[in-house]
């Protein structure tokens, strides 16, 4: 399967099935594979291993974020949308570090990607974090001025 940025939303039906992903670390100035194929096949991987054993449905879809970012990282215009439902989708959303690690090999392995928003599907709620001019990996803060920095959201909605 294949995703572009003209493909709103793909549908994906998670298999139960064990996945490991290497979330060792990664330098983002390194070559990255440019491949379109690896990319989404990480995110499926991702969603795959972030459903195990979970009540966890995943939809995913990509926005350019040039158009809310002045500022966005050079090169990296996409922003990977992961749209969750189910009864384990709180506990993601109240889990930092794993929306982080998650995010983060998104990045590794999708070079075009400079954000990752962890949604709950059919809400305004959603939780950003993107790649930092120091190669760092950040959660986005909320803030209620415009126009909005990158490294920001505006409060209430994603």
């Amino acid at each position: 399967m294949s995703l572009d940025a003209g493909k709103l939303l793909v549908r994906t039906t998670m298999a139960v099935s064990l996945i490991a992903i290497n979330t060792h670390v990664f330098s983002f100035n390194a070559q990255a594979n440019d491949s379109e194929d690896s990319c989404a096949g990480m995110i499926e991987a991702v969603a795959s291993r972030m459903s195990y054993g979970r009540n966890l449905t995943i939809d995913y879809s990509r926005r350019d974020v040039t158009r809310m970012y002045d500022d966005a990282p050079s090169g990296r215009p996409i922003e990977q949308v992961l749209l969750m439902q189910g009864s384990s989708t709180d506990a993601i959303l109240n889990s930092p570090a794993f929306m982080q690690t998650r995010a983060r090999t998104i990045m590794e392995s999708c070079k075009n990607v400079g954000a990752v928003t962890f949604a709950l599907k059919g809400s305004s709620y959603g939780i950003t974090f993107g790649l930092m001019p120091n190669e760092t990996v950040k959660k986005f803060s909320c803030t209620e001025s415009t126009p909005v920095a990158w490294g920001q959201v505006l409060c209430g909605g994603w």
